[in-house]
């Protein structure tokens, strides 16, 4: 394992990068649909990608997940995968067939939702495959329904299904609230529906009360998703200095540590490629192997190095030597 970060500074290191570094986790995008239209993603403001707004089908994903299995890169103890991009997982129509395709390829997943589609009889499908879902983390801004109808973009009719949801759930299991806010001052624009930090405390501290058995966390400091959300006016950006990027540590790092897969099967850069563009092959087409070290993957590092990567938060970069007169 490396000690910190993988970093390139060049194509050839690249390819070492990706030969050496263990792949630990992923996303997979089986549903690229959202419902909800919250004040932080841009979903709210672009709407989900045309071209992923599809759902992968069962034998797709009973494809992918075998090829991954099957690949010498991936590691034993490779056991977990993320059904998440900018998606609802829970608007998956096949979700108990997803988990059981899941289990058959020695894979784990979460439930990371809004909370809308959480039914009775999802929980308690979710709950009878504790096996494979190892947890459900619910994004949700606020408590109140109008303060939670103006953040995560819902009608506030709707707050009373989300409640009993959550009723339903916590009677019955544990789960994790997930309070998505900005209490810098100096990153919320315009169109921002962040908070104060007291603000924010005190949202959370209205969710403990309300579902104690739940734990409650609050992110404070959101990502702009690589100069998306400043271009939209919602969240500022971390600005780019004189440096070069030389890789990433976003969760160890994303680029070299982990697979991200949209829903047509796409291998793609990481979490803040919000429209998937950074893609260099198709699983449903070839092996997990011989995607992961092309050149096509090398050409959408260089490329992101010098692009969607410089603004980003994860960044790890270096002063760019000076140019001797």
């Amino acid at each position: 394992m490396t000690s910190g970060p993988a970093i390139a500074r060049n194509r050839d290191e690249i390819l070492k990068r990706l030969r050496e570094t263990p792949l630990r986790t992923g996303q997979l995008d089986v549903n690229g649909r959202c419902n909800a239209k919250c004040w932080y993603c841009p979903v709210k403001y672009e709407g989900n990608p045309e071209e992923f707004d599809v759902q992968m089908s069962l034998e797709e994903l009973d494809h992918i997940l075998g090829n991954l299995r099957a690949s010498p890169l991936i590691p034993k103890e490779f056991w977990f995968l993320y059904t998440c991009h900018y998606n609802e997982v829970l608007l998956y129509p096949q979700l108990e067939e997803l988990l059981g395709i899941f289990r058959k390829h020695r894979l784990c997943t979460s439930v990371l939702s809004n909370g809308t589609p959480l039914s009775p009889k999802k929980t308690d499908l979710i709950l009878a495959n504790s096996d494979v879902v190892r947890g459900i983390c619910l994004n949700i801004p606020a408590l109140e329904p109008e303060d939670w109808s103006r953040k995560a973009g819902f009608p506030v009719a709707l707050h009373k299904g989300l409640m009993r949801n959550l009723d339903y759930l916590h009677e019955k299991g544990k789960a994790h609230i997930q309070v998505n806010c900005d209490t810098t001052a100096n990153g919320q624009l315009d169109k921002s529906m962040g908070a104060t930090p007291e603000q924010a405390q005190s949202i959370q501290a209205a969710f403990k009360a309300r579902f104690p058995n739940f734990t409650v966390g609050l992110n404070q400091r959101l990502s702009d998703r690589a100069g998306r959300l400043e271009s939209l006016g919602v969240l500022a950006r971390h600005k780019p200095i004189e440096t070069r990027v030389i890789g990433c540590s976003h969760s160890g790092s994303r680029i070299f540590e982990w697979l991200h897969i949209t829903p047509k099967g796409d291998l793609f850069l990481c979490c803040d490629d919000y429209e998937m563009e950074y893609r260099f092959g198709n699983l449903l087409q070839d092996s997990f192997e011989k995607i992961w070290l092309s050149d096509a993957h090398v050409d959408a590092i260089a490329r992101a190095f010098s692009n969607i990567c410089t603004g980003c938060w994860a960044r790890v970069d270096e002063q760019v030597a000076a140019i001797p007169a």
